[in-house]
């Protein structure tokens, strides 16, 4: 028996020796299946046999690929085939259709020029009708406004004038001068009309003149919304101050004096809060405030003026006017902030007799001590008056 496998392995080393070296990972595989123990080379066959298995699967399997892939080949080409085909029918079908398209567009020309033509007709005739809608709305509007004249319902035509005004407004960009001409006219026209109307039923006061004696500084006429606001005080005022009322009386100037400054301060918060809003708004450069302080102040002056020669000559009655004014007017310019550049109640006392009694009154009264408390006032408060 061993002389046997001496024989065998002697073989081995002699076939070893006449073939090519075993590769290196055929060697390590025979290590790893068989072992270094030549009695496990009869392992070997198995090896062999299991190897012979897998190389025929690997050769049917690269048979049956090559197999396929030409018919794979086949059908991609045959359905780009199909595609190429479809593609040139869909681009004969385009060229078909954009001839069809040119011809029509060439049939249809004609119509499309008669067409345009048409339009422009159209549009003409649109802009006349809204030019005569806007015609037609104005004269609407005069007709309503000449109703409320004529009926003295004058608070109805001033809003007819007012939606006038708006319809302006709304023009003011508009390319049709004409009409724009037109409806300002329009509205010009009513405006002259109403602001007669008012006038001559006295619903605005005109600007008291006062004898140029009194030195008053010029000032603007009050705005006619304030004069409508005041047009109730005044006949108040009047009522009360100018009449055989008992509470028209010389001895009692702190009546109308306070009166005016407590009407003042109770519309101050209206006039800051909802007047001022409404005139910044239509870009009336109007302070309502001052202008309803002026509309009343005039008032004031004007009663000044018809009382102070009356109480000339009766010097206690003189000086509590005095007093009274100066307390008034020290509240007016402070509390009220109203400026010393508009006309003011002591522009009457600087009249020149007016100013000279009052002087003689304070020597009287201070005994010859000191008169220059009276020019201490007037040129606080920005009042010319001769020494």
């Amino acid at each position: 028996m061993a002389a046997h496998e001496k024989e065998d392995t002697a073989v081995c080393l002699s076939t070893a020796d006449a073939d090519p070296p075993i590769p290196y990972y055929v060697a390590e595989l025979l290590k790893e299946e068989v072992g270094e123990d030549v009695k496990d080379l009869k392992k070997v066959r198995g090896l062999l046999d299991k190897a012979m298995q897998e190389k025929a699967a690997l050769e049917k399997q690269v048979i049956s690929v090559s197999s396929s892939v030409p018919l794979k080949m086949e059908k991609a080409l045959s359905e780009a085939d199909r595609a190429q085909q479809t593609l040139g029918n869909i681009v004969e079908q385009e060229r078909c259709l954009a001839n069809c398209i040119v011809q029509h567009l060439q049939i249809s020309q004609p119509w499309m020029d008669q067409l345009s033509l048409l339009m422009g007709q159209i549009e003409e005739t649109e802009r006349c009708l809204a030019y005569l809608r806007w015609i037609s709305r104005v004269e609407e509007l005069s007709d309503t406004i000449q109703q409320h004249m004529m009926t003295s319902n004058i608070s109805e035509a001033a809003s007819g004038l007012v939606a006038l005004a708006e319809l302006d407004i709304r023009l003011q960009e508009s390319s049709c001068t004409h009409l724009v001409s037109f409806i300002r006219d329009t509205v010009r026209f009513w405006h002259k009309i109403l602001k007669d109307k008012l006038s001559r039923d006295d619903l605005i006061s005109e600007q008291r003149l006062f004898p140029e004696r009194y030195g008053l500084p010029p000032s603007a006429p009050i705005s006619l919304p304030i004069q409508i606001m005041l047009q109730p005080l005044i006949k108040r005022f009047r009522y009360h101050f100018f009449g055989s009322r008992q509470t028209n009386v010389l001895h009692k100037p702190e009546w109308y004096l306070t009166q005016v400054l407590m009407w003042i301060t109770n519309h101050s918060q209206f006039l800051e809060e909802r007047v001022q809003p409404l005139l910044d708004k239509v870009g009336a450069a109007v302070d309502a405030r001052l202008e309803f302080s002026r509309g009343l102040l005039d008032l004031v002056l004007e009663k000044l003026a018809q009382d102070v020669p009356r109480l000339l000559y009766d010097d206690a009655l003189f000086c509590h006017l005095v007093d009274e004014v100066l307390l008034f007017e020290k509240e007016l310019h402070g509390t009220h902030a109203y400026p010393s550049t508009l006309p003011g109640t002591l522009h009457i006392l600087a009249d020149e007799t007016i100013f000279q009694k009052w002087v003689s009154v304070e020597r009287k009264c201070e005994s010859g001590a000191d008169d220059e408390r009276v020019f201490e006032w007037a040129t606080l408060l920005g009042v010319k008056c001769l020494r």
